[in-house]
C-alpha cells in the first residue's frame, strides 16, 4: 500500500489531496503514477519540495522497481553519478508492476547552470529485453570458424551441424 510505504500524513485515502502538505501531495502524486497502468513513467524532481526523510522515502519506492540482484549496482551508479559529475551509463534489470523481469540501458548526465554548477540530472532509459535475450542465446551457440575453400578467409559460423563438421573436416 503506497500509503504506508510513502509515509503520507495523515494516513486517509478519503482527505481531499489539496488539505496535505507540499511534500505529501509530492508523494501522492508518485503513488498514483506507480500504481497507473502507465508504460512509462517519467520522474522530473520527484523529490522536489518534500523534507529530507520524504526524500529518502521517494527514493525508496523508486528503488523497488530495480531487480533486487542489481539493486547494490545500481546505488554504486547512483552514488557515482552524483560524485564526479560526469556521464554514467549501466544496463540494469527492472521488476514491472505484473512482476516481469526487463532490461534497461540507462544513461545520465548532470545538467548544469550557467555558472557551471550542477542544479540535477537528466537521464534516458531505454528497454534492451530483446537485444540481452539474444546476446544470451547466442553466447550459447557453438562457434567453429571454417577456412573458406575459394581464398582462404576464416568465416565464423554458429549452431553448426556435426555433420556439416565432419563433411568438410574430410575435404581436401
Amino acid at each position: 500500500d503506497y500509503v504506508e510505504d510513502l509515509h503520507i500524513v495523515p494516513p486517509s485515502l478519503e482527505r481531499p489531496v489539496m488539505f496535505l502538505s507540499g511534500g505529501n501531495q509530492q508523494k501522492v502524486v508518485l503513488a498514483r503514477w506507480l500504481f497507473s497502468e502507465s508504460k512509462i513513467l517519467i520522474f522530473d524532481e520527484p523529490t522536489r519540495g518534500i523534507d529530507v526523510g520524504g526524500k529518502a522515502e521517494v527514493f525508496a519506492l523508486m528503488d523497488r522497481l530495480i531487480h533486487p540482484d542489481e539493486r547494490a549496482r545500481w546505488q554504486r551508479h547512483v552514488h557515482a553519478m552524483n560524485h564526479n559529475g560526469r556521464p554514467e551509463a549501466i544496463d540494469v534489470r527492472i521488476v514491472t508492476r505484473s512482476g516481469e523481469v526487463r532490461w534497461i540501458s540507462h544513461l545520465c548526465g548532470p545538467v548544469h547552470d550557467a555558472d557551471g554548477r550542477q542544479t540535477g540530472v537528466r537521464a534516458t532509459n531505454l528497454d534492451i529485453t530483446e537485444r540481452k535475450n539474444v546476446a544470451r542465446n547466442f553466447d550459447s551457440y557453438t562457434r567453429v570458424d571454417v577456412v573458406s575453400p575459394i581464398d582462404g578467409a576464416i568465416i565464423p559460423a554458429y549452431n553448426v551441424k556435426p555433420e556439416f563438421l565432419s563433411a568438410v573436416q574430410n575435404v581436401d
